[in-house]
């Protein structure tokens, strides 16, 4: 039995066989054709010379932290030098001295350049020039608070004045030296209340009937040069400081009456304290 089974296995798969052989097409050798070659690229050896490559581009050299630099050393030192000359200004120089004489020299003649001096001076018809305290002696200047202790080129170096008699009011240009400053680089509010009442007593007197003539005009610094004043003090004066006055600059002091609140004893005034730009910085009335 287990050979019988055996032929009949074989003849099976010898049948399998013949049967596939028969599927299968004919096919020649002279029909086959071979495989086409790939045409991939062999690489060199290693050992072959490369051919030499381009630098890199230099990327261009920035200024930027340079001039970052630069401008960052200038505010520095610009800063560090303002806040030394204000909190420590150097010396003033002493009333009176060679170095003060030049210094009022000086500031006359930046003060004759001034656009407001100019424009006052090409009117010669509306307004009267002088200097405060020129008529006065050296002895006179002294005894006075405004032309002694607050006088030269620390103090009030300047005051040119400017008199409208039409219309009764006055201009003055006055530098405010070094000396009289309260915080450092400002100027004290007393010595602007100080020139306030000075300047507004002025115009006030002015406009008054005349009852005294030679002293008065020596109490204001004009004798000779205007008569027929009357008299008056200060009774009340008030002021607002509106922005700091910075010390040693020039400023404009305007003063002129209020006409409807004037009589023959009592004046009212006001003044405003101006920078040569036009910004308020005092104002007052008395």
């Amino acid at each position: 039995m287990i050979r019988l089974h055996a032929a009949r296995s074989r003849s099976r798969l010898l049948t399998q066989w013949a049967s596939h052989r028969s599927t299968v097409p004919y096919r020649p050798l002279s029909t086959l054709k071979p495989p086409e070659p790939t045409h991939e690229p062999v690489p060199p050896p290693s050992n072959a010379e490369q051919p030499p490559s381009s630098p890199p581009p230099k990327q261009p050299l920035s200024l930027r932290p340079y001039i970052y630099a630069a401008a960052f050393l200038l505010l520095g030192l610009t800063a560090g030098q303002y806040f030394r000359l204000t909190a420590v200004p150097p010396p003033l120089p002493v009333p009176h001295s060679p170095e003060d004489i030049l210094f009022l020299q000086k500031l006359s003649s930046d003060a004759d350049n001034l656009p407001i001096v100019q424009e006052l001076r090409s009117k010669p018809s509306l307004w009267k020039e002088w200097d405060a305290y020129s008529s006065m002696t050296a002895a006179e200047k002294e005894r006075r608070f405004s032309s002694g202790p607050m006088g030269g080129s620390r103090g009030l170096g300047v005051q040119k004045i400017f008199w409208n008699e039409a219309e009764k009011k006055a201009i003055s240009v006055i530098f405010f030296g070094g000396a009289l400053s309260g915080w450092p680089g400002v100027t004290h509010g007393g010595a602007i209340a100080t020139v306030m009442d000075e300047s507004l007593g002025r115009v006030a007197i002015m406009g008054f009937p005349a009852k005294t003539g030679k002293s008065l005009q020596i109490m204001m610094g004009t004798r000779g040069l205007l008569t027929g004043w009357g008299s008056g003090v200060t009774a009340n004066l008030d002021l607002n400081y509106r922005s700091p006055t910075q010390a040693n600059r020039f400023y404009v002091l305007k003063v002129e009456p209020v006409p409807e609140s004037c009589t023959e004893r009592k004046a009212l005034i006001k003044g405003r304290l101006e920078t040569i730009e036009g910004r308020l910085c005092v104002e007052a009335t008395g």
